[in-house]
């Protein structure tokens, strides 16, 4: 990391760190960048190609003197770009063969490369807290495992059919990879896959990330079988937070600076891991926010890479560009946050990039109009902004009083004669303040329209508390280190004095178990008996609610039952009638649909309206069926009538089956079957 020195932008690297132009060279590293892709895909390993495409975009970046810190930003940068590109991977005929897309990655590194002269350098500093940051996806992963680690499909269903949005995530990520690019390029096709208007509306870079690293992964642009496929997305969706958690802690250190060191830099970063890995932002993967998850993992960098700013402006401009396009094709709403943090970074360091004008007017003639399409197809094709924010939804809520502690952590450096003296605080504190302001009137709008805060209200509010963990680093001004070199003191004089072994090591060590403790509770803590309430109790891991098993499908066993007498995923569009809920009827029908692919066909909303039926009973002697039951069933039975011949209807051995069957007889046109299943309810 760097404070705020404005390095001289070179085309090269100095004497030794420059390519020669030589012809054959050039040559030989376009057939090479051409060359690689193919022979990894001649013995399925294009795996190989996603950590190639990282280590190769590290070694021509600049930015960061910590090797973790040049990965993470060129990891940033990738993924942004990746999305970005996404737009040309949907339109060539390659789609996201691996192989093409490898290609592609592969020779704009090498030409950037020779453009620019740059050799492949990567810096070898490591810093101790940089165990915190690499442990963090691993323990998330652990974490949220953990209830179907080892289990069979069937057995996993309790967990991987919790809730409706996983659902909805994967048919987005299942049409992107089988129509080959973003759904809102392919409109008509992706309507088979996703319900309508989500082929426009629904931000989709997530999902295209996770298709594009299946591909890698798998060597091949054909998904294959739907269960293999979905178990697939259900790891990159774990992976995700992983990485939303990564990107939190380090981005807290980044913004923190370099003079942040010893215990005070393990404070920071466990506190903010604790939260991110065992505190409320571990609830956004059994809430299923898989696009807002990689959402926050961009803006958190964003906003660190801007409010802390690398030395070389350029790749700073880049860099912001790239994870623009990430935040807004993710989750289109924290457009509104880009806005608030670009103009208060453009305000404070105003001199610095004036000086780069030309580039960054370049920069952003390119980036806008390609950031722009997904916030343009949602507002075309679904609710206004303003629109969201009276919607209803289930969210947890995050705790207000921590979100007020660490918003107050945030500007507390403009109270210190040394945090106003440095940029980056004059920048954080504004982004905070208004970015606050502007969800608080979120909720208001929700609030005078219906009497109460609204869905999308939760979620800006998760946007300011990601941003507030970042800025968590204001801490290290009101922490005097024992630890501080005196004046005029070597730096090999300072070396011996810290003892490094019988002070600093253990004082890192206290002060991570301290901030992890305080943040979230003992990680092994056994989880609270939480049932459905507001949110979890604060004193314990809101991760360990999640690993205790505790929060399940309620549909589950009527899938289980389905799967012991069908295929899951054989194509056969069906219906799941087994509960006095349409609700949870219209849950296990949509389940069922993904696996299939035919989501968009099933209208499951149809549905709805249609409740107590199961235990439906036999009217006496002489008499009909009531008029409510009369309204749902006839309900129920025009939503079956909507879908083509040969479909399967499975429900219990009950009064509704029979008369669905005798309805079914009466309409042999229909063809539809109705099939039972003993103990299904």
């Amino acid at each position: 990391m760097t404070e705020q020195a404005d390095a001289p932008v070179r085309r090269g690297d100095g004497p030794g760190g420059r390519f020669p132009r030589f012809p054959a060279l050039a040559a030989g590293l376009l057939a090479a960048a051409w060359l690689i892709p193919a022979a990894l895909q001649l013995v399925d390993a294009d795996w190989l190609l996603p950590p190639l495409l990282l280590f190769g975009t590290a070694s021509l970046l600049r930015v960061g003197t910590v090797l973790l810190d040049r990965l993470m930003i060129a990891g940033g940068l990738l993924g942004g770009a990746v999305i970005g590109a996404g737009l040309l991977f949907s339109a060539w005929p390659w789609h996201l063969s691996p192989m093409a897309v490898g290609w592609f990655g592969l020779t704009v590194l090498v030409v950037v490369g020779l453009v620019l002269r740059r050799r492949p350098q990567l810096p070898r500093r490591v810093l101790g807290t940089d165990l915190i940051i690499l442990a963090a996806p691993v323990v998330s992963w652990v974490l949220i495992r953990k209830p179907v680690q080892g289990q069979t499909f069937s057995n996993m269903l309790p967990y991987t059919s919790a809730r409706q949005d996983f659902f909805n995530h994967y048919a987005l990520y299942d049409a992107i990879h089988r129509i080959g690019g973003y759904t809102f390029m392919h409109p008509a096709a992706a309507r088979h896959y996703v319900t309508t208007p989500n082929e426009y509306a629904y931000p989709s870079g997530a999902h295209f990330l996770y298709a594009v690293l299946d591909a890698f992964r798998t060597s091949s642009s054909n998904p294959g079988d739907s269960v293999d496929e979905f178990l697939r997305y259900y790891q990159y969706e774990a992976l995700g937070v992983g990485l939303l958690a990564m990107a939190v802690i380090w981005s807290a250190r980044w913004v923190a600076g370099p003079a942040l060191t010893g215990w005070r830099r393990a404070l920071v970063c466990s506190v903010v891991g604790g939260m991110a890995v065992l505190g409320q932002m571990s609830a956004l993967f059994w809430q299923g926010y898989d696009g807002e998850v990689i959402g926050l993992a961009f803006l958190a960098m964003l906003f660190a890479l801007v409010v802390q700013p690398p030395a070389r402006v350029r790749e700073q401009i880049l860099l912001a560009a790239a994870l623009i396009v990430g935040v807004v094709y993710s989750y289109s709403l924290y457009f509104i946050f880009i806005g608030v943090i670009v103009f208060c970074a453009a305000v404070v360091y105003r001199k610095r990039l004036l000086r780069h004008w030309r580039f960054a007017l370049v920069t952003a003639i390119v980036a806008i109009p390609v950031a722009a399409v997904p916030y343009v197809m949602a507002q075309l094709h679904s609710y206004g902004t303003q629109g969201l924010f009276t919607q209803g939804g289930t969210t947890l809520r995050f705790s207000r009083a921590l979100s007020l502690f660490f918003g107050v952590v945030a500007v507390a450096p403009l109270a210190t004669r040394a945090g106003r003296r440095l940029p980056r605080w004059r920048v954080v504190a504004p982004v905070i303040l208004i970015s606050t302001a502007i969800s608080t009137y979120t909720g208001y709008i929700g609030y005078q329209a219906t009497g109460m805060t609204r869905y999308y209200y939760e979620k800006m509010v998760e946007g300011t508390w990601t941003m507030s963990l970042v800025a968590f680093g204001a801490v290290g001004l009101f922490l005097k280190s024992a630890l501080a070199a005196p004046a005029g003191a070597s730096r090999l004089d300072v070396s011996r004095r810290r003892h490094w072994l019988t002070t600093e090591i253990p004082a890192s060590v206290a002060a991570f178990v301290l901030g992890v403790t305080v943040s979230s509770g003992f990680p092994l803590t056994k989880g609270p008996q939480w049932s459905q309430g507001p949110r979890p109790i604060q004193d314990v891991s809101w991760a360990a609610l999640w690993a205790g098993g505790p929060i399940t499908a309620p549909y589950a066993h009527a899938l289980a039952m389905y799967g012991q007498h069908y295929q899951f995923g054989d194509g056969q569009a069906t219906a799941l009638l087994y509960s006095d809920s349409a609700a949870d009827e219209m849950h296990a029908t949509m389940f069922l649909a993904v696996l299939n692919h035919d989501l968009g066909k099933m209208g499951f909303l149809g549905l709805d309206g249609s409740d107590n039926l199961v235990s439906l009973q036999p009217p006496a002697k002489g008499q009909g069926l009531p008029d409510a039951a009369k309204s749902a069933l006839g309900q129920l039975e025009s939503w079956l009538s909507a879908h083509d011949p040969g479909f399967r209807v499975v429900i219990g051995d009950n009064y509704l089956a029979r008369l669905l069957t005798d309805w079914s007889a009466q309409n042999p046109d229909m063809r539809m079957k109705i099939e039972i299943v003993k103990g299904l309810s």
